[in-house]
């Protein structure tokens, strides 16, 4: 069953019923940002309400956005009062970019299949083949899901509601990053885990940071390891009960605090040339430790009983801020967050594949004929 389209209505109606509930306060004092610009005085009309849940811009894949610009698009209310910008080179550009990626895919993933994970050649190879074969492995794999989010923001676009207003240069530039939910160059060439919420998956990373994240730090309090282990159980259980995924989850959090330490190492030194060093080591391992964690999400056999669609993986909410993210805090805290939206998850089975069980039904004696003269 494709789940998808299931997973994204599922943050629609919790933002909205939260953001009503917000609403319903009578006094903004104690609500935080996010909570005083998203909150809904009154309650949405029924045709509303299911024009936000089915928008067919973002209902199969996201991206997931906000109640309240939905109605202010709609009534042209807020910044689309006034004119708005041509949509057309935006969504040419986003267009584009979706045939690159999906040519990469369909040019990579030929030569690095998942299912050669549970076939006998695989284990033959040396350490370098196999550490090399796991990331090209995770690197095409996610192709397929910038093909997806830069379709879904080109639909987006072109509507209209991607418009995010006017940038603060001279002269003003139109904003389009309502959709933008991946960063590709920012996700593939990632100095540091803590980057990675800023990266990939914004929209839902930014989404677990308003609803979750920041719901769970007390007043008065600064967030801790608590308020990232909760964030990352939701996101889990919003993805599913697979153990591949719960396997990934804890495994985040080592590369999350291996990054910071990095991190530190860098700080600790004063050779700029050392530093360099540290620094692009942080990268390859941000890479290789991301890589091989996600081969619990990959579909390891061709025959693999898919049960969702292209909404991606999060690893934890998006706050971080872009001068936190390089330090490798949280925004207010000291725990490293990092968010990565990335594999399916499957059903593994104790089983070779086909090629190997193929070979064995035609060698098997009980299946073999005798030869027949002529």
């Amino acid at each position: 069953m494709d789940s998808g389209a299931l997973m994204v209505l599922t943050l629609k109606v919790i933002s909205c019923s939260m953001n009503y509930s917000d609403g319903l306060l009578k006094e903004e004092e104690g609500l935080r940002d996010a909570q005083k610009k998203y909150r809904l005085a009154k309650l949405p009309s029924l045709v509303e309400y299911f024009g936000y849940c089915l928008c067919c811009g973002s209902h199969f894949a996201g991206p997931v956005y906000e109640m309240k610009d939905y109605l202010e698009w709609t009534e042209r209310k807020g910044i689309w009062a006034s004119s708005t910008p041509s949509p057309l080179l935006p969504t040419l550009r986003a267009l584009v970019q979706a045939g690159i990626c999906m040519g990469l895919y369909l040019y990579l993933s030929p030569m690095f299949p998942l299912s050669r994970f549970s076939e006998p050649l695989y284990y033959e190879w040396g350490f370098w083949h196999r550490l090399f074969f796991q990331y090209m492995s995770g690197f095409t794999a996610r192709w397929k899901y910038y093909f997806i989010w830069s379709i879904s923001e080109a639909a987006i676009i072109i509507s209209g509601l991607g418009f995010t207003g006017w940038s603060d240069s001279s002269p003003p530039k139109a904003k389009w990053d309502r959709a933008i939910n991946v960063d590709i160059l920012g996700v593939e060439l990632a100095g540091s885990a803590a980057q990675l919420p800023l990266k990939w998956n914004i929209q839902v990373s930014t989404w677990l940071r308003y609803y979750v994240y920041e719901r769970l730090i007390q007043k008065g309090k600064k967030p801790g390891f608590l308020q990232l282990l909760g964030t990352q159980t939701v996101s889990a259980i919003w993805h599913g009960l697979y153990p591949g995924y719960m396997i990934f989850f804890v495994q985040s959090a080592l590369m999350i605090n291996g990054s910071k330490v990095i991190y530190r190492w860098q700080q600790a030194v004063s050779n700029s040339g050392f530093r360099t060093i540290l620094s692009l080591l942080n990268c390859a391992y941000t890479m290789m430790v991301l890589n091989y964690s996600c081969i619990g999400f990959q579909d390891t056999e061709g025959e693999v009983e898919e049960e969702r669609g292209n909404d991606g993986v999060v690893l934890a909410p998006a706050a971080v801020s872009e001068e936190g993210a390089k330090e490798g805090d949280i925004e207010g805290g000291s725990v490293p967050g990092v968010g990565k939206q990335g594999f399916r998850g499957a059903r593994f089975r104790a089983r070779p594949p086909d090629s190997v069980r193929l070979h064995n039904r035609r060698s098997s004696p009980a299946n073999s004929k005798p030869a027949v003269s002529r």
